[in-house]
């Protein structure tokens, strides 16, 4: 017949045989070996309240938690602390750092200075354009200076009529054909001038605006005139 008896160790009750009186048992609860005393005393059962609660296989309270100081702790995980914070901050500084290095970089070096030089391109043709519609409006006036409408005219008929071909020409005929021929001479050469003139100021014009439509194509926008002093 079984009896009960305490444990000196964790003061649980716990039921032997008889015939392990005086031995050394082990307690099923704290795992450390207890001696069976020779005369035992049949012990009442706790009450619930008194019963502690079982322990785990390492010795400690399942229901307060306490720990012996053999059990191994749980790792837990720390959290992200001021660290991590600042290195993550960095780094993000750092990547728009050199994104924007790498795009200023690029429009300084690159871009802009390629737009720049399309900019001048365009306006040097705008400039000898120019020069060129001037130095057609100082030709015409001196013409018409030198030579009236009338008198222009006058010499381009004398010229259909080719004087040269009247066999026996007149004095006012000879005086009229020795002005005719200084007068055309001079006339044709004023005209010539204004030919190429003209020639020049039409192909600066395409040229112009050639690169004009480039330009648009390229950047998006009408290139800007640049003055002499800043190209």
């Amino acid at each position: 017949m079984p009896i009960t008896i305490n444990c000196p160790h964790c003061h649980r009750p716990l039921a032997v045989q008889k015939t392990a009186s005086g031995q050394v048992v082990g307690c099923p609860y704290c795992r450390r070996p207890l001696t069976v005393p020779l005369t035992v005393f049949q012990v009442p059962p706790p009450s619930p309240a008194q019963i502690p609660p079982p322990t785990d296989h390492f010795g400690g309270d399942q229901d307060s938690g306490d720990e012996p100081h053999h059990r191994p702790k749980r790792r837990q995980d720390a959290p992200a602390g001021p660290s991590v914070v600042k290195m993550t901050i960095a780094i993000v500084l750092g990547l728009s750092i050199t994104v924007g290095a790498i795009f200023f970089g690029w429009y300084g070096f690159i871009y802009y200075p390629e737009m720049h030089n399309d900019e001048v391109q365009y306006s040097i043709y705008v400039d000898e354009a120019k020069g060129y519609a001037k130095t057609y409006d100082e030709i015409n006036d001196q013409m018409n200076i030198r030579f009236s409408k009338d008198r222009q005219h006058e010499l381009h008929i004398l010229e259909l009529k080719d004087l040269r071909n009247i066999r026996f020409p007149t004095r006012k005929e000879s005086e009229m054909l020795q002005s005719f021929d200084a007068d055309i001479l001079e006339l044709r050469e004023y005209e010539r001038k204004i030919k190429e003139i003209s020639s020049s100021i039409f192909i600066s014009a395409d040229i112009r605006n050639e690169i004009s439509r480039k330009f648009e194509s390229k950047y998006g926008r009408q290139p800007r005139y640049i003055k002499p002093e800043h190209r």
